[in-house]
């Protein structure tokens, strides 16, 4: 398991990864998202839906992987948007991948 699987499977345990479009959405209502996960195959409509959330509040989005790539990363099924509620994590992330800049 590489760097990047390890820690979205840690954070998705420790319930700091929102995994969906609903669940994310009520992270950025309840002003819990860090940062967000926009996997490359997510369709366009929840794409746009999500940038302009994350615009409003000033959070970083990277587009990252596909949707199935991310199901199998949490064992569930495929899934395109994820949400960081822990700034750790997130930051992490970023490293491991090699981007601080994101979609914002």
């Amino acid at each position: 398991m590489n760097k990047v699987e390890g820690i979205l499977g840690l954070a998705f345990k420790a319930k700091k990864l929102l995994v969906g479009e609903t669940e994310v959405l009520l992270g950025f209502k309840r002003g819990k998202i860090e940062g967000v996960i926009l996997a490359v195959n997510t369709s366009e409509k929840q794409k746009k839906k999500i940038e302009l959330l994350a615009k409003e509040q000033g959070t970083l989005v990277v587009n990252w992987g596909t949707k199935e790539e991310i199901g199998r990363i949490l064992n569930r099924r495929p899934t395109g948007i994820l949400g960081f509620q822990d700034r750790g994590f997130w930051q992490k992330f970023l490293k491991e991948i090699g981007n601080d800049q994101g979609v914002n």
